[in-house]
């Protein structure tokens, strides 16, 4: 019940905005951690208790079953199984350790030694597809010798400064554990190129890339993945969400499909900018360039046009419309608000395929 002040800084833009919160301590914790997003209308915000000790051991003894091992006994790395259908399971697994139709061995941990005292059931299975942009692949096996899927509900919220733990498995080094806080949540990236991204203090490395990311309740949230943080010391995390429709399309197609619009150079707003179209929120990109014969050069779209709606939504970033332009359905045709010599107009404009499965706006 204690109230404690904290200071948040956030980027906004090109500029570094602080802004103090009053945050009352819970008597029992949320679900799902803290939110640290300052967007509350009275600016108080509802702090969680740490997960104790034995509460994470519990957490890692229940999800150790559904961990498997992939590859070798030697260098390997985690998986967990997230689809079923007939008598198929689909594992996902770290996309950087496995290739494409590449046949594999596959460790699934018994609750307890059989007769043989074999501590794990082993199979083979086939990677039906990866994602190399976002670390993803999907490994094929039967389902005689798979765990239960793992629960996938989408509308769990994990906020920044929620725990976490990291469950892996690679042969005898069963429960592979690493816990701590989402860092950040909102459209992070390894690399410039791909947004979309969690960070977490957790140690994502080896054998427990791959494997599931649990919230303080031991419900999935997401995947460790590979990639390397652009923030030393962070591990890098692929939320359920996303991980999902990756899966689900790797399994339906081989391969993830991304949206493309062909503008080759953006460049955020500036306050001046802003000013004249009466925009108060960091919102907007100017085009710096388009690629002749793509969908933008198509509609009309030159240099110095600038951007402010996506299908309805107001772009806040170059990352955020990476992210919007990439997950928009290939084919089809969205509405883009735009300015230019301070005139608003919407136009409409098709979603091509993305060249080489590559991510690009």
């Amino acid at each position: 019940g204690a109230t404690v002040t904290v200071k948040v800084m956030r980027k906004v833009g090109d500029k570094i905005v602080t802004k103090t919160l009053s945050i009352k301590t819970a008597k029992k914790a949320p679900d799902s951690g803290v939110s640290l997003d300052g967007d509350a209308a009275d600016g108080t915000l509802t702090a969680a208790r740490p997960v104790e000790p034995d509460e994470i051991a519990f957490i890692v003894r229940k999800a150790l079953p559904d961990v498997a091992s992939v590859g070798s006994k030697d260098r390997g790395t985690s998986g967990f199984v997230l689809l079923q259908k007939g008598k198929y399971s689909w594992l996902v697994t770290d996309g950087f350790a496995v290739k494409a139709k590449q046949k594999i061995t596959v460790r699934f941990p018994l609750a307890k030694p059989d007769k043989e005292g074999r501590k794990y059931v082993e199979t083979r299975g086939e990677v039906v597809g990866v994602d190399e942009i976002r670390g993803v692949a999907v490994i094929r096996v039967e389902r005689k010798y798979a765990p239960s899927a793992w629960s996938t509900d989408t509308t769990r919220k994990i906020a920044v400064c929620s725990q976490v733990v990291i469950v892996g498995s690679i042969c005898k080094r069963e429960g592979l554990t690493s816990c701590g806080i989402i860092s950040a949540r909102r459209n992070i990236s390894t690399k410039a190129l791909y947004p979309g991204f969690m960070l977490t203090d957790a140690l994502v490395a080896g054998p427990n890339r791959g494997a599931p990311v649990l919230d303080a309740s031991g419900a999935l949230v997401g995947m460790a993945v590979s990639g390397g943080s652009a923030y030393a010391g962070m591990g890098t995390v692929l939320p359920l969400k996303d991980l999902k429709k990756i899966a689900t399309e790797l399994v339906e197609n081989g391969r993830v499909e991304r949206g493309y619009i062909g503008i080759k150079a953006l460049y955020p707003l500036g306050a001046e900018d802003r000013k004249k179209l009466n925009l108060n929120i960091p919102v907007g990109l100017r085009i710096g360039a388009v690629i002749k014969g793509g969908p933008a050069a198509r509609a009309n779209l030159a240099e110095g046009m600038i951007i402010l709606k996506f299908n309805g939504q107001w772009i806040r970033s170059i990352e955020h419309l990476k992210v919007l332009v990439a997950t928009a359905p290939v084919g089809k045709h969205v509405e883009i608000e735009i300015a230019v010599d301070g005139m608003r107009r919407t136009i409409r404009i098709a979603i091509d395929k993305a060249p080489g499965g590559t991510w690009r706006q």
